[in-house]
């Protein structure tokens, strides 16, 4: 359990860094377009990779949309609500 929380602790702070340096952009659609891309990355990575951690998301049309749709933050709370209904 203590390996699963440092995984999400650091996916987590990968997305927060990612997101910083997205918001800084002085092209605001650029940024809404790299925040809508790293959001998907973010959420087909923790799809493939989420087994060995023990996180089971479905990468489906609903969570490819609200990742798309809401970023970053849409993805964390992707995994966040994975990781809850566990």
């Amino acid at each position: 359990m203590h390996i699963e929380f440092l995984v999400n602790l650091v996916i987590f702070t990968l997305a927060l860094i990612l997101y910083a340096g997205v918001m800084r952009q002085r092209r605001p659609l650029l940024s809404i377009f790299a925040n809508a891309a790293f959001g998907v990355a973010i959420l087909g990575i923790s799809a493939i990779f989420g087994h060995n951690i023990g996180i089971n998301i479905k990468f489906n049309a609903f969570t490819f949309g609200f990742s798309a749709i809401f970023g970053i933050p849409g993805a964390i709370f992707s995994i966040l609500l994975a990781a809850l209904q566990k």
